[in-house]
């Protein structure tokens, strides 16, 4: 029997008998179970191929109905209920065997680090629902995303769409970053990019010198890549990046110089959508 048979034969049975006491329709548990399956297969392996049984078929993993209804009971006074969770498990299916402890742990991280800017924790458990990562993903890593955001903010890298009538800078209020974290609940997603994406934005404002507007923090890294090459004159991402200059043969053409540039950003991970020139 093959190891994915075994991992079948073992806690597929568990799985579906686990999703059974769930209101799901028989088109989601069909849909989900080879997820949250491969969950499974992945702790009875520690990630690996080898060393099967480190999950017993009797684990807490599968008792899934219990979790949830725990996550949901600890957040129902700021509007949590089953049928929005269970969406959001079905787009993440971690979340079907998170403890809910630890989810917990993640929410009021989050919003205690962050209640005197205005974050309450209703208005987080709605950006959750829209981008499931957040219920999982640990209060540091959030933490030091919305940290990064607003210093970005702070230091005039964006600004945030106007309302109606406002000015888009509060500063004068006792929370000057209220409204930065009400616009990035709206566009939840932000949260959860990788740090050297945050990074990337700062350089392009910089080095380009585009006005501070809300497309600096939401227009996609693809986006921001391809404007940020296209400024160091590089117009074709297709086309490998050059060679910059070579050390004691004058001083480098401006060419030459955008180049290696160019050929920095891209070896230290900053531009992904483009290769170099060997």
């Amino acid at each position: 029997m093959s190891d994915d048979s075994d991992a079948s034969a073992r806690f597929l049975p568990r799985i579906c008998e686990g999703l059974d006491k769930l209101p799901l329709t028989d088109e989601q548990k069909v849909e989900i179970a080879p997820k949250i399956l491969a969950g499974a297969r992945f702790l009875d392996t520690r990630g690996g191929r080898v060393h099967d049984g480190n999950l017993r078929e009797d684990s807490r993993f599968f008792d899934f109905e219990a979790k949830i209804r725990s996550v949901v009971g600890r957040f129902a006074a700021q509007g949590l209920n089953t049928r929005d969770y269970l969406q959001a498990a079905l787009n993440q299916p971690s979340l079907f065997a998170q403890s809910p402890v630890t989810i917990a742990g993640n929410i009021d991280g989050v919003v205690d680090r962050f209640a005197a800017d205005g974050l309450t924790t209703r208005d987080y458990l709605q950006a959750a629902l829209k981008q499931p990562q957040l219920f999982y993903q640990s209060p540091d890593t959030i933490g030091r995303h919305i940290d990064i955001i607003l210093d970005l903010y702070d230091n005039g890298v964006f600004t945030l769409p106007r309302s109606r009538g406002h000015a888009a800078r509060q500063n004068d209020t006792p929370q000057p970053h209220a409204a930065v974290i009400a616009s990035l609940l709206k566009n939840s997603a932000i949260l959860c990019l990788e740090d050297n994406n945050y990074v990337l934005r700062e350089l392009h404002q910089r080095m380009t010198g585009a006005d501070p507007s809300p497309k600096n923090l939401n227009r996609s890294r693809r986006e921001t890549e391809y404007e940020l090459m296209r400024h160091l004159g590089h117009n074709d991402p297709r086309r490998p990046v050059p060679g910059g200059f070579i050390a004691g043969q004058g001083p480098p053409t401006d060419g030459q110089a955008r180049n290696f540039v160019l050929r920095a950003l891209v070896r230290e991970g900053y531009i992904k959508g483009a290769k170099l020139e060997r």
